[in-house]
């Protein structure tokens, strides 16, 4: 079937052209729309990448930070013993603050203490209360203390499993006696 056309020529490829480029338009649109969609995507996956990346140098800056002052802790921990030392060459015996210096010392990554207790008296006995979250952390500050030459009869008096906050620890107590004033290790 023919279809009869009454408009001129000129008209009819006008209207061509612009059913052609309306529809080129409408096809331009949506890729034009899905370009954008996939930069929107593209940015905020960057971001999100850049959000993770900062958040990773601030965890590294705060780890750093931690490292330089446990550093400095450990300098610290190690001229009190050299002090501790020294007053012991002098007086002839363990000082009090190098029997706490010892215990301190001695406390392994997760140990909490509540109590250094030291009896310089007849008894020349000292106790260490405190708490961990599990048995082999107060194994390991066991075997610390008992291997320090000043802390002698390292024995674990009491263990119990308590709930602190919501969390789970064993809270023990750690008595033993030391050399008293005047002797030697």
């Amino acid at each position: 079937m023919e279809v009869l056309n009454l408009l001129p020529d000129d008209v009819i490829e006008a209207r061509r052209r612009r059913r052609l480029w309306g529809a080129r338009g409408v096809t331009a649109g949506a890729a034009l729309a899905l370009s954008l969609a996939a930069l929107g995507a593209t940015a905020l996956a960057r971001s999100g990448a850049a959000r993770e990346l900062s958040r990773e140098l601030t965890r590294r800056e705060e780890a750093r930070s931690h490292t330089q002052e446990l550093a400095r802790l450990e300098s610290w921990i190690e001229s009190a013993g050299r002090r501790s030392r020294l007053a012991e060459a002098l007086i002839g015996g363990p000082s009090a603050a190098g029997l706490v210096a010892e215990v301190v010392v001695a406390v392994p990554r997760g140990v909490t203490l509540s109590l250094v207790q030291l009896d310089r008296g007849k008894a020349a006995s000292w106790e260490v209360r405190g708490s961990a979250p599990t048995p082999s952390e107060v194994a390991a500050f066991l075997g610390r203390l008992a291997a320090s030459p000043s802390l002698r009869d390292a024995d674990l008096e009491l263990t119990e499993r308590a709930q602190t906050a919501g969390v789970s620890m064993q809270r023990f107590q750690v008595t033993g006696a030391f050399p008293p004033e005047g002797a030697a290790p």
